[in-house]
């Protein structure tokens, strides 16, 4: 009966650190020297790392005021920083040459190949 006791006690306990843990990591607010050292191209690109991740996430901003969200697939912030600017890079080049930017929906491949083929049929006529 006692060892199931200490055996209780010593669960609850490893929970409650467990939990302290967790809170300590995710209760801290951001100083701004940390906001800068995270934000790059003028505010357009945000690094965050998400909940039991050790990589680093992206937040781009389009054109068109919207944010979209991506792995950099790196544990170290500067090799972050380097490909989230490349990504970000290549999203506002093909912004600026009118190609689709982010393509995780097949209906906008298909709205912009139906725009060039109308296009080219507009030409031919």
């Amino acid at each position: 009966m006692k060892t199931q006791q200490k055996l209780r006690s010593k669960r609850t306990a490893a929970k409650k650190s467990a939990t302290a843990k967790k809170q300590k990591r995710s209760n801290g607010t951001l100083t701004t020297q940390q906001i800068k050292n995270r934000t790059i191209c003028d505010g357009n690109v945000v690094l965050f790392h998400r909940q039991n991740s050790k990589r680093w996430q992206s937040r781009i901003r389009r054109n068109t005021e919207t944010w979209v969200d991506y792995s950099t697939k790196q544990a170290g912030l500067e090799k972050a920083k380097k490909v989230a600017e490349e990504r970000y890079r290549d999203i506002k080049y093909r912004q600026e040459t009118g190609k689709i930017d982010v393509t995780r929906r097949f209906r906008d491949v298909c709205k912009y190949a139906r725009k060039e083929l109308l296009a080219e049929y507009d030409d031919k006529v």
